[in-house]
């Protein structure tokens, strides 16, 4: 009941922000605009989960602790191998050009913030939670989660241009997911996946449509 009660909650409450609340961001300084749509997302992603582990530790819970060694060099073995992967992919195939290092606020949201509180949602709730229903299960499921709360996104801010765009990320973001979902459930923590997550989001900022 608490996961249904949470993804009616992130339909409703993101898709409002994204509509109403992220335009108004880009008035801001950069520095006032990070720091409000970070704390927005906390809010709407993180705070709801304090709320349904009050009776225990909810970071332990959503397993946002340090998993062996061995684990955190798999993630940045797999975050580096899918990195050069997806570049190749993006030169060879989609004939994108490399924009250069991202801006500063990239590396509080994208590459930080936002990463650490979608992978607790995601996996450390809803990969966790599904996996009373089997492991393939949970990752798909999750993974299909993971792909629908982009579409707000994409569809109120015009981020893509028509439906191979929609197909070619949605497929990209479900493969992301399910790695993501692996890496969680084989270790029981966030951070392997953190890093993968995080390496993803620069591979894509530091290239843009374009080119041959």
């Amino acid at each position: 009941m608490h996961a249904v009660a949470y993804t009616v909650w992130l339909a409703v409450i993101w898709t409002a922000y994204v509509a109403w609340g992220y335009p108004h961001l880009a008035g801001m300084s950069a520095g006032f605009s990070v720091a409000i749509g970070e704390s927005c997302r906390f809010l709407i992603f993180t705070a709801p989960l304090f709320v349904i582990f009050q009776s225990r530790s909810p970071w332990r819970a959503l397993g946002v602790r340090i998993p062996p060694g061995r684990w955190l060099i798999g993630g940045l073995l797999v975050a580096a191998t899918w990195a050069a992967v997806s570049l190749f992919l993006a030169s060879r195939i989609q004939h994108r050009t490399f924009n250069g290092v991202p801006e500063i606020a990239f590396w509080f949201t994208g590459f930080s913030t936002a990463t650490v509180i979608e992978e607790v949602s995601f996996r450390g709730y809803f990969t966790q939670q599904l996996s009373r229903y089997g492991s393939r299960f949970a990752i798909v499921a999750s993974s299909v989660l993971f792909v629908l709360i982009h579409f707000p996104g994409w569809y109120l801010l015009n981020l893509l241009p028509g439906y191979r765009a929609y197909l070619s990320h949605s497929l990209s973001i479900l493969l992301l997911g399910v790695a993501l979902g692996w890496l969680f459930l084989k270790c029981g923590s966030i951070w392997p996946g953190v890093i993968l997550h995080a390496v993803n989001n620069l591979a894509a900022a530091l290239t843009s449509a374009g080119g041959g």
